[in-house]
């Protein structure tokens, strides 16, 4: 998280506040910044013409990105997709589901063709 703060002598700094400051601390608006500890980056994951979970269901995920890694158009959605339903991501595109619209279930990928890879990482 970015933090701006105003000193008691009217300095505008951007570290850390200590315990004895005084003064105005802002904090910038939006999602906090991650620690280590909550990515979780999964190994690539073969999609092929079957839907396949590419993220299991997670009841506490603030973020879901998904990445096609692949040489071949893959889809990405609920149980319902199909080859020509869902979020289309061309090789190398990446889909991010961010609050307040990323989905707490599982979500899934398939391919339009012939069998690729997504590489997919979690904020929970």
């Amino acid at each position: 998280m970015t933090t701006v703060r105003a000193t008691e002598d009217g300095t505008v700094r951007d570290d850390t506040p200590l315990a004895n400051d005084f003064g105005l601390v802002v904090r910038m608006v939006g999602a906090p910044t991650p620690t280590g500890a909550d990515i979780v980056t999964y190994p690539d994951v073969l999609v092929g013409a079957v839907a396949v979970i590419v993220i299991a269901a997670n009841p506490t995920r603030k973020k879901a990105i998904v990445q096609n890694v692949g040489t071949v158009n893959l889809r990405v959605g609920d149980l319902n997709i199909t080859a020509t339903r869902g979020i289309r991501l061309t090789p190398n595109s990446v889909l991010v589901y961010d609050q307040p619209f990323c989905p707490l279930g599982d979500i899934f990928c398939i391919s339009e063709g012939a069998n690729t890879e997504a590489g997919v990482e979690e904020i929970a």
